[in-house]
């Protein structure tokens, strides 16, 4: 199964019915943008943050798929490295100044 096409990356959205089985249907476009984050995500080794931006990005509750101390605990993490990123930026371009 692909998820690229000429016009961009899919989201899948698997519907189960006991009736006639697993079929997949095409649901939305993933954005270039969110599978940039979510290959980021994956190449700085932080699978489990990798999979809180797909599912979030197929439209999915992450948590329920992750327990909620793991998922908080994902959401601080990510928060105190984006702070630390723009204090950081802020220093820099003091620093030219």
């Amino acid at each position: 199964m692909r998820f690229y096409s000429d016009q961009g990356f899919y989201k899948i959205d698997d519907v189960c019915s006991s009736d006639s089985g697993q079929t997949s249907q095409l649901k939305k476009k993933l954005s270039s943008e969110e599978f940039a984050q979510v290959v980021e995500a994956i190449i700085d080794g932080q699978y489990s943050w990798a999979c809180v931006l797909m599912l979030r990005s197929t439209g999915y509750n992450p948590l329920h798929y992750m327990p909620y101390r793991t998922y908080t605990r994902l959401l601080k993490q990510k928060d105190r490295f984006s702070r630390s990123q723009t204090r950081t930026e802020r220093e820099r371009s003091v620093a030219q100044q």
